[in-house]
């Protein structure tokens, strides 16, 4: 009687334990497929690239050419983190809140050429790198001559 006993207490243990359900493991959110896109004066950059970053009392997201960084366009906005969502309008000088500056440079300028005037949108989405940033028809002049801009990025 005794072994009866184990024998079914160790069968019911054996068939609890083998009829265990399996969790499935968390699927992360997948990271955007295509960082965005850049024109210049209407052509495509392609091998499109970026980075953001944070320098002094400012956060930045620069896109660029992946294979030669060159050439390259930056956004910086005021503030140690990822900028929330609205519309800035573009400044020149020291960005400011509320603002930021736009600036392109390409291989051999001297010096970027800036944006004096447009608007930045962006857009967030939770946290990186679900955030977009887009600007359409943006004029810079400078070192890096006269261009017209439009892309999207995604940070």
């Amino acid at each position: 009687m005794k072994k009866l006993f184990y024998i079914t207490i160790g069968l019911g243990l054996f068939i609890a334990f083998s009829c265990k359900k399996s969790t499935p493991a968390a699927t992360p959110t997948p990271a955007p497929t295509s960082i965005g896109n850049l024109s210049v004066d209407g052509v495509a950059i392609s091998n499109l690239s970026h980075s953001s970053f944070v320098n002094g009392s400012n956060f930045g997201v620069i896109a660029y050419n992946s294979s030669g960084s060159n050439p390259e366009l930056q956004v910086t906005f005021s503030g140690t983190v990822t900028p929330s969502y609205g519309t800035y309008p573009i400044t020149t000088g020291t960005v400011s809140y509320g603002k930021c500056t736009l600036t392109y440079s390409d291989t051999g300028a001297t010096s970027p050429s800036t944006a004096s005037a447009g608007y930045v949108n962006v857009a967030t989405s939770g946290t990186a790198p679900n955030n977009t940033l887009s600007f359409s028809n943006i004029s810079v002049v400078g070192g890096a001559g006269h261009h017209i801009l439009t892309g999207t990025i995604t940070y």
